[in-house]
């Protein structure tokens, strides 16, 4: 019944992560089988504390894949920033699938915090804690993921109106 329950839910948020859906079908399979392994150790029983701990576990596990796939780099990728410019638009006029294209090629790094940050909710020092990083390293990274967002969406713009 839990499985059947939060199937979605674990595989959306492994997918975010993983992008490819033959490895994010056994990361949420390593996903479930750790969730089950350990139930007996959830303390709080409300459904957000529950669905609060099965996202922890299924983000751990999709770093985890990650990791053992390609190490992410945490380091200044000075090419992602030329041309950075401000978008004019709002964000409700900006194409949503565009912005989800501009996210899965974001660099593993930039993703990864980016992700963290704007879809789980977690904040810096949280993201340091996950990840084994510094919380100023999270928060460099995740001004870096803006601004490739930015540019990246100002570029589309310009080839689609330019």
């Amino acid at each position: 019944m839990l499985f059947d329950q939060y199937y979605n839910y674990v595989y959306t948020i492994c997918h975010r992560y993983i992008q490819h859906h033959q490895d994010t079908e056994d990361v949420v399979s390593i996903s479930f089988n750790r969730i089950f392994k350990n139930i007996n150790k959830l303390r709080h029983t409300a459904d957000m504390g529950l669905k609060r701990w099965i996202q922890t576990i299924s983000i751990n596990e999709s770093l985890r894949a990650l990791k053992r796939k390609q190490p992410i780099d945490y380091t200044s990728d000075e090419k992602y920033l030329d041309g950075i410019v401000e978008l004019e638009e709002s964000p409700s006029e900006i194409n949503t699938q565009l912005i989800k294209k501009v996210v899965n090629e974001m660099p593993l790094g930039y993703r990864t915090i980016f992700l963290l940050n704007v879809i789980e909710g977690l904040s810096h020092s949280e993201i340091a804690e996950h990840l084994g990083i510094s919380r100023n390293t999270s928060k460099s990274q995740m001004i870096k993921a803006r601004n490739y967002l930015r540019t990246k969406l100002k570029k589309y713009e310009s080839r689609q109106f330019g």
